[in-house]
C-alpha cells in the first residue's frame, strides 16, 4: 500500500511502506519549518523539524580496507589552501608536484647529480 501525492502540474512523491513492515503512525509537525531543516523522528513516531550541525572538517580519514587509515589533516594557520587533484593517475614513478598556486600535477623527477641528495634536488627543483 502507498501514499501517492500528485503536484499541482506533474509529477508526484509516493511513500510506500516495507512490505514487512509492522503497523506504525507517524505524527507529521504543525509548522513548515525553516530552510535547509530535516524531518527526525523522536523513535515513538512523532516528527519534528531540526537543523543538522556539522562540525567543521579538520582532518579527511580515508580507513583501509583491512586495518589501519591516512590522516590528511589541516595545517593550523588562518589562512585558506586549496590544492587541486590532476586528472588520471600518473605513470610508475611519477610523484604530485605543486604549481605553487594550488594546482597540482603528476611529474618524473630524474635522478639528482652525483653528491646532491634526492630531498636537495626535490627542494631546489
Amino acid at each position: 500500500m502507498a501514499l501517492r501525492l500528485v503536484g499541482q502540474t506533474s509529477g508526484y512523491v509516493e511513500i510506500q511502506a516495507h512490505a514487512t513492515a509492522s503497523d506504525n503512525a507517524l505524527t507529521l509537525p504543525v509548522d513548515n519549518g525553516t530552510n535547509g531543516q530535516v524531518l527526525t523522528t523522536n523513535g515513538s513516531g512523532s516528527l519534528s523539524f531540526a537543523t543538522i550541525t556539522v562540525p567543521p572538517l579538520t582532518a579527511l580519514r580515508l580507513v583501509g580496507q583491512t586495518s589501519g587509515y591516512v590522516d590528511i589533516k589541516a595545517p593550523a594557520t588562518s589562512a585558506d589552501n586549496t590544492l587541486t587533484l590532476p586528472n588520471g593517475n600518473g605513470t610508475n614513478g611519477q610523484v604530485l608536484t605543486t604549481n605553487g598556486s594550488g594546482g597540482l600535477s603528476f611529474t618524473t623527477i630524474s635522478v639528482p647529480p652525483a653528491g646532491v641528495s634526492l630531498g636537495l634536488a626535490i627542494a631546489l627543483g
